[in-house]
């Protein structure tokens, strides 16, 4: 079965992030799968700001039975990253003298209920890496469509309000494809 790979990129402060998304399954085709890059205005509390906001999804479109999906975000920085996980939230910090780089994404127990997946809810679903994320997913059932997101989220160092980027990764997917 052939996958498909998308790819999408930005540049940092402290390096180049790119996203890429592979997809293998039923009626998937180079039509049906996409990266989109695009400006996200998180919810923050109150007082809270970041730089820079950007979101990546993955979108699979049409009715289709995905086998294999890994969406993979990575900089190309020196400066090793440290996971930075919450309830809800798979994510990981890369911190300079400078600038802090946040960046984030649904972890299993919500992708179980999003997805209507129960199997999902007890899997680690996203590999850390030092330099990325990587969300990778297996035999989900035939639906119309799929898609996934992971936030970056740049701010300088000090942040204006202490973890205003780890906040700002921590969206729901709704709110991410609403912007």
């Amino acid at each position: 079965m052939p996958s498909i790979t998308c790819l999408k990129s930005e540049k940092t402060n402290l390096g180049l992030v790119r996203a890429q998304g592979k997809v293998s399954g039923v009626n998937i085709s180079p039509n049906s799968v996409s990266v989109v890059k695009k400006k996200f205005d998180p919810q923050l509390p109150k007082g809270m700001s970041v730089q820079n906001c950007t979101a990546f999804v993955l979108a699979v479109s049409g009715p289709v039975q995905i086998e294999n999906l890994e969406f993979r975000i990575s900089i190309d920085s020196p400066i090793e990253g440290t996971p930075c996980t919450g309830q809800c939230l798979d994510a990981q910090e890369w911190s300079s003298e400078d600038y802090t780089i946040v960046i984030g994404t649904e972890d299993a127990e919500i992708l179980s209920d999003r997805l209507g997946a129960p199997e999902l809810e007890d899997r680690a679903v996203v590999d850390y890496d030092k330099n990325s994320l990587t969300l990778r997913l297996e035999r989900l059932v035939k639906r119309d469509g799929y898609s996934f997101h992971f936030l970056m989220v740049e701010n300088p160092v000090p942040e204006p309000v202490d973890a205003s980027a780890w906040f700002a990764v921590d969206q729901s997917h709704k709110n991410v494809l609403r912007s």
